[in-house]
């Protein structure tokens, strides 16, 4: 990704909060999870931050299947 591109959507996610709240009304950590839905949709509408959203879910999801778990798997009890 281009540092021009890296640096927007760094500035992007710093300034998710301050956006949720804008539309919101309420903190991200506090809202209901219609709240939440209701303001990620009105911040869907918004130039840029689609993108932004769409792009962070999915290097989320790219993270979480690449994660390495710090505990091995343990065998289940009975199976050998």
């Amino acid at each position: 990704m281009p540092s021009g591109y890296r640096w927007g959507t760094a500035a992007a996610l710093r300034l998710f909060p301050i956006a949720f709240y804008t539309v919101a009304h309420c903190s991200p950590r506090v809202a209901s999870p219609v709240r939440i839905r209701t303001a990620l949709t009105r911040l869907r509408s918004l130039p840029g931050y689609a993108e932004v959203l769409c792009t962070t879910t999915a290097l989320a999801l790219y993270g979480a299947l690449d994660a390495v778990s710090p505990h091995p798997p343990r065998a289940a009890k009975g199976l050998r």
